[in-house]
């Protein structure tokens, strides 16, 4: 006889976050490995529930990103993402599964499941009800290893979830929606020398408009890194990131291209953006005789400054560059064996194949020789647990 009476159960898997997103979906089962040896008839004979005054509720904090595609004119010019923080009360009870030994003789699987029937689930400890059934059996041909008692997490949601936190969406709104609150977002690369000089003008003069149009779970926990992220260190007035664009770029630029120049123009502040991250804390939740091992979010927020550059690197010397280049591709465009093979008799046909593919070749050239990108300078404010 086996009890498997404390288990693990990962509350930040795809399967389980993708279960607390869909609200057609009320009910989510522990995927449940039968041991080699032994099979499990799904039945209601071979299970049996917790007791409902040992199941346990606990109100379940999670981040989710709220899908807003973005018109212009009601044509689509591209789509925010706004993480949302919810709550939704959840209740854990548990399945007691009863699994046989292969071939296990039919009188033998009724006392095994009269044994199911009558064991205390609501016993203290394992241990109290493994000397329950010891009892049980003595005497009977039923052997200890003959059945598996095996414990499998249940998990229902108890209503709607409520939101916690949608000060993401509210700052999204806030940039661009003129019947939002404070305009939080300069652009700062127009210099004030036209009308769309922060990013609720922009919006107004554009007719933008908002459509949400999905809701997905969050891919992390918050605070990753990527390559278009610097971050500003305290003490620094205005960011540098000519250092990180050094480090984007280190690998990609040709030998061939020369020395090379850098360019960048601030584009567009952001003076408070909520940013979220998850701690994950252990946690063992007992029901009944059993044990769930798991882990429980606590959520932190924190306000980030945030200023957005363009940047490019073209050859110091351009003009000798663009010669090079232009040698180069008249050489190779020359040569090919549309130009080489019918010059001579249709020199039209031969002018008309050399200068598209002239002008192919300078842009293919130029474009390994000139690397514009777009990063995201953020100062990062003190975390709050939510």
């Amino acid at each position: 006889m086996t009890l498997i009476f404390q288990i693990d159960f990962d509350l930040n898997s795809t399967k389980f976050k993708n279960f607390l997103t869909k609200s057609s979906i009320d009910t989510f089962l522990q995927i449940m490995d039968t041991p080699l040896g032994y099979v499990f008839e799904d039945s209601p004979k071979n299970i049996r529930l917790s007791d409902k005054s040992d199941n346990e509720t606990i109100d379940f904090d999670h981040t989710v990103l709220e899908l807003w595609k973005m018109y212009q004119n009601k044509k689509l010019i591209g789509t925010h993402e706004a993480t949302i923080v919810r709550m939704q009360e959840l209740n854990v009870s548990t399945k007691y599964n009863l699994m046989f030994a292969e071939n296990l003789s039919a009188e033998a699987k009724s006392l095994a499941q009269n044994i199911l029937r009558s064991f205390n689930p609501r016993s203290d400890e394992p241990k109290d009800v493994e000397k329950e059934i010891e009892e049980e059996i003595k005497g009977s041909i039923l052997k200890t290893d003959d059945f598996i008692l095996m414990v499998q997490t249940v998990i229902v949601k108890v209503g709607d979830f409520r939101e916690i936190d949608v000060s993401q969406r509210k700052t999204i709104f806030d940039l661009y929606n003129e019947d939002s609150g404070n305009v939080n977002g300069q652009i700062d690369i127009v210099d004030g020398s036209t009308e769309d000089n922060n990013t609720r003008e922009w919006s107004r003069n554009r007719k933008i408009t908002w459509k949400l149009v999905g809701v997905r779970p969050t891919d992390n926990d918050g605070e990753t890194e990527d390559d278009f992220t610097h971050w500003w260190p305290e003490g620094e007035n205005t960011p540098n990131i000519e250092p990180a664009v050094d480090r984007i770029l280190r690998d990609v630029i040709p030998s061939d291209c020369g020395q090379m120049k850098y360019y960048e123009h601030r584009l567009l502040t952001v003076l408070a953006w909520p940013e979220f991250k998850i701690k994950w804390v252990v946690k063992s939740i007992k029901i009944g005789c059993a044990r769930v091992k798991t882990k429980l979010p606590q959520l932190y927020r924190c306000t980030t400054k945030m200023i957005a550059y363009v940047y490019y690197k073209l050859p110091t010397n351009i003009a000798s560059f663009a010669v090079r280049i232009a040698s180069v591709c008249a050489v190779r465009t020359a040569l090919k064996s549309a130009i080489i093979g019918i010059i001579v008799s249709n020199p039209v046909a031969a002018a008309a194949s050399f200068v598209p593919w002239f002008k192919q070749c300078i842009a293919d050239e130029i474009e390994d020789c000139i690397h514009p990108g777009l990063l995201l300078a953020k100062k990062r404010g003190s975390w709050q647990r939510i």
